[in-house]
């Protein structure tokens, strides 16, 4: 080989080398540290993240009294879900003030506020439950069956309704017995109660106009069937439903209604409970 031909092979190597140092330097430029301490490339990669969410985030969602979707109803129980923390707060502050001795639902209203159940016949105590009767605040006789009392079905309210809710299912049960008295389902989303007195001879009650109810089969008529034992715990339930209507299999008996109720799953967007006792003469302890 000449020495001319050693020369370019030298010259050629040394040409590469600088080539491939200068694609390097390249490299490392485009990935420089921004004032912000972040590189370049990843502020980017966050950028778009951060759209995504913003976008998803401002969606918008059910009111929760007009008529849903399916699938719209789906989203806003999943949402609700995932608020778990935030309202297991509300809750706590709920029960402390005594107004309901049962749950709150963990999808409140739009302002925040648990979803609970109370009544102006008597008050809720949390600390009421089948093994701990003594707490509990006691039935009025009016609304009792036992020896011939009236019978009749209490007024109850309840607020924070679920955002989604298109329907209520109100159920009594005997806590103490597992036996359940009493379910009125198809309850219209617009309202906030039920009435006091509401018709027992029927299995559609005029008010509230649409609905439906069952009782215990050992119960006259169809409707309200009262504590009937003298020193039980008993607690009425109201659901709050994704569906505007809900169609039992074997609607004549109550304890399939509630039953079916509570394997509806993802459909409950929240429930309330409200329990007492009752002590006909005051002769229990």
């Amino acid at each position: 080989m000449s020495s001319i031909q050693r020369l370019g092979q030298s010259l050629g190597g040394k040409l590469g080398f600088l080539g491939a140092a200068s694609s390097l330097l390249i490299a490392c430029g485009s990935n420089q540290d921004t004032p912000d301490g972040g590189s370049t490339a990843s502020g980017t990669a966050a950028s778009v993240t951060g759209s995504q969410t913003a976008a998803a985030t401002t969606a918008p969602g059910t009111t929760g009294m007009g008529p849903t979707s399916t699938s719209d109803a789906s989203a806003t129980a999943s949402q609700s879900s995932s608020a778990g923390g935030a309202s297991s707060t509300a809750e706590t502050a709920n029960l402390s003030s005594g107004t309901s001795s049962g749950t709150a639902s963990s999808a409140g209203g739009g302002q925040g506020q648990a979803f609970t159940l109370s009544s102006p016949a008597f008050e809720g105590d949390p600390a009421c439950s089948a093994t701990n009767a003594s707490a509990c605040e006691l039935f009025p006789v009016e609304h009792i069956s036992y020896m011939q009392s009236p019978n009749n079905s209490p007024q109850l309210d309840w607020v924070g309704v679920p955002p989604g809710t298109q329907s209520f299912v109100v159920g009594l049960s005997d806590l103490t017995y597992a036996q359940p008295l009493w379910a009125l389902w198809n309850i219209p989303a617009d309202l906030s109660g039920l009435p006091a007195n509401i018709e027992k001879d029927t299995a559609t009650p005029a008010v509230p106009a649409g609905t439906q109810q069952s009782n215990a089969t050992f119960a006259e008529g169809d409707g309200y069937f009262g504590p009937e034992s003298p020193c039980n715990v008993y607690q009425f339930v109201v659901y709050a439903l994704s569906t505007p209507t809900l169609s039992p299999s074997q609607p004549e008996y109550v304890a399939l209604v509630l039953g079916e109720v509570e394997a509806l799953g993802d459909v409950i967007l929240g429930s309330a409970t409200l329990s007492a006792r009752t002590n006909w003469e005051m002769a229990c302890e």
